[in-house]
């Protein structure tokens, strides 16, 4: 059973005002963007929390209660307002804070994220959270992601106007991983506003 009540362990780097928070895929840690805290630590500060493993699919429901860890985080943190990247889960959990705290998100990077299917029922919810709040939105997909296949992410994007996308060649289902010069290069483009649409 998750623990929802422990205490997150969690990796900060850069002592910028401005905040990044990475979150990791399902049963994944901070550790898996080591290749790309120290990239984004040079402007912003970086906050990557390790999230509680889950024995199963995760649930809405459990997606809220880890989403309410990653706020109570920032508070403790006093992190009033972040850019939120999220991979495979973790993309489904900023999805959910948007919905819910969308004073807290400045930006949103939705890289193969989960909690937006055409078939689910949430997404729906979730897609006019997103656009209701204006939040800039950058998706950033594999192309040979097996996981959550690629015209998913297509998807995603038709739903969000003006949302921008970037598929990475060999990036697998966690691009950052695969292809970090890539992904950061992506990332770091539509942080300053200089990705083509």
């Amino acid at each position: 059973m998750t623990d929802f009540n422990e205490v997150i362990h969690f990796h900060q780097e850069g002592k910028a005002d401005r905040a990044i928070v990475l979150l990791h895929g399902m049963n994944a840690h901070s550790g898996t963007w080591r290749y790309n805290t120290s990239i984004f630590a040079k402007e912003w500060k970086v906050i990557a929390p390790s999230l509680p493993p889950i024995r199963s699919e995760p649930s809405s429901d459990e997606i809220g209660k880890y989403a309410k860890q990653v706020t109570s985080l920032l508070d403790s943190l006093q992190v009033h307002s972040a850019i939120f990247i999220g991979n495979s889960m973790g993309g489904w959990i900023a999805l959910h804070i948007l919905e819910n705290w969308p004073e807290k998100v400045e930006k949103l990077v939705l890289e193969d994220s989960a909690g937006i299917y055409p078939e689910f029922e949430e997404s729906e919810k979730l897609v006019k959270g997103v656009i209701s709040s204006g939040v800039p939105t950058l998706v950033i997909w594999g192309k040979d992601d097996t996981i959550i296949p690629v015209r998913i992410g297509y998807y995603i994007h038709q739903r969000i106007p003006e949302s921008k996308m970037v598929v990475i060649e060999n990036g697998k289902h966690s691009p950052h991983w695969y292809r970090p010069d890539e992904f950061n290069s992506a990332a770091s483009n539509f942080l300053h506003g200089a990705l083509e649409p």
